[in-house]
């Protein structure tokens, strides 16, 4: 992880969330600020310390337009220099925050970066997902589990090579459900993590004046259907979405959960 970019995001409006607590007009939930660690930890810094043990390049964080982010990470960790919070002066979606991250701040980022989520618990060797993405001609790896009853379960068909031929999540693949079944040898759903080379990121084509962009729609989208993308697969380990108000309830009640399931390194 010496040569990568850990890049996470942080700037979502939680409103997944919004019977839980009151929303900022303008701004919405800051996720990042939830605290849910056993020791009152706020999200963003449980996932900032564990993107840290992995002895990346780099972290950046990405805190869109959330300006009280922006003020907890910079006091946090103001004192070391491999970890940097972006913030933008417009709402552009997860997608839209990685391509202006990468494009505004280029310098920032290694050639390959894994891209994480502040309200994400997951248990990842990031190490293992970086060489797996150096080991294939694709363009972005998918961290997928098979871990059952998580959100889209087994939408990803990925054939004998890691190659994903179809993504249930997308309104467009490239082929069919029947004709990737052909091929495949095994599904999986998405973990939320994924490594990508920053040149595709810098490359995509979108701006701003295009309205806001998804990671996962756009992005992923468009590196499967191109056949670029493959997948890592995380078996059956720990994957929990604390962005939803009966997963918060879960992790409010135990926050030893934090620790237990958020492992990177």
């Amino acid at each position: 992880m010496h040569d990568a970019t850990v890049y996470i995001n942080a700037g979502g409006r939680g409103t997944r969330l919004n019977g839980v607590f009151q929303p900022d007009p303008r701004f919405g939930i800051a996720k990042a600020l939830l605290r849910i660690g056993p020791n009152g930890k706020t999200a963003i810094e449980c996932q900032v310390e564990s993107a840290l043990a992995t002895q990346p390049r780099n972290v950046v964080v990405a805190a869109g337009d959330q300006s009280e982010v922006v003020r907890h990470i910079e006091a946090a960790y103001g004192t070391l220099d491999n970890v940097t919070v972006l913030h933008s002066d417009q709402c552009l979606g997860n997608g839209g925050d990685l391509i202006w991250s990468v494009r505004r701040h280029l310098e920032l980022f290694a050639p390959e970066l894994v891209v994480v989520n502040c309200d994400t618990l997951l248990t990842l060797r990031m190490q293992d997902l970086v060489t797996t993405h150096r080991s294939h001609p694709g363009v972005l790896t998918m961290g997928l589990t098979t871990l059952p009853g998580v959100p889209n379960e087994k939408a990803f068909w990925v054939n004998p090579d890691g190659l994903i031929l179809y993504n249930g999540e997308l309104q467009r693949n490239a082929m069919t459900e029947a004709e990737a079944g052909v091929f495949t040898q095994y599904r999986a759903s998405s973990s939320g993590a994924l490594a990508v080379d920053t040149g595709f990121v810098a490359d995509f084509d979108w701006d701003s004046q295009r309205g806001e962009l998804s990671i996962y729609r756009d992005i992923v989208g468009q590196a499967v259907r191109s056949r670029r993308a493959y997948a890592y697969n995380n078996g059956r380990n720990l994957f929990l979405d604390i962005g939803t108000a009966a997963t918060w309830a879960q992790v409010a009640q135990d926050p030893s959960l934090v620790n237990t399931m958020l492992r990177y390194a």
